[in-house]
């Protein structure tokens, strides 16, 4: 009787090992960490690696245009990512001509504790009129050769990097 209750118990402790490895969360913060840096995205042109591919658990893409231009807008749900140390529930890239956004969605307002991470951008192309237009706790606004936005968003739980070249 000792010797079945010990089996029965070592087999339940097995499977909740299982479910606790199956279910545990992937830190996406790799593939994002170049939104730290003055608001660079990552390779949307490249697929996401796969070692990301169990977290994804729906993907949408739409498209909108106004007969001059084409937003084409793709939304990946997610279930058990991390990145940078908080909960995401989902990503969002929208992109037309001369323009990209880039916004994650958390779980909760936790991730507010991340803007100190954002660093501005660089003047690498040593624009003349190079200059900081905003920059405080909910993100920052520099123009140059066109404009990035970092904008964390207490409401909706995100952070969105907005690239606009100028035309």
């Amino acid at each position: 009787m000792k010797s079945a209750t010990l089996i029965l118990s070592i087999a339940l402790l097995g499977q909740t090992a299982i479910a606790q490895v199956a279910h545990a969360a992937i830190d996406m913060t790799p593939y994002f960490q170049p939104m730290l840096t003055g608001c660079m995205l990552p390779d949307t042109d490249a697929a996401i690696p796969e070692k990301y591919h169990d977290v994804i658990v729906g993907v949408v893409g739409e498209n909108y245009s106004d007969g001059e231009s084409l937003l084409m807008l793709t939304t990946y749900s997610l279930d058990g990512a991390t990145v940078f140390g908080y909960p995401l529930e989902k990503f969002e890239y929208a992109e037309e001509s001369g323009w990209a956004n880039l916004k994650l969605y958390f779980m909760d307002s936790k991730f507010m504790a991340l803007r100190p991470q954002f660093q501005l951008p660089v003047n690498q192309d040593n624009a003349a009129k190079f200059s900081v237009n905003a920059n405080n706790s909910l993100g920052y606004k520099v123009t140059g050769s066109g404009v990035t936005t970092l904008e964390f968003n207490k409401e909706e739980n995100s952070i969105g990097c907005t690239l606009a070249t100028a035309e």
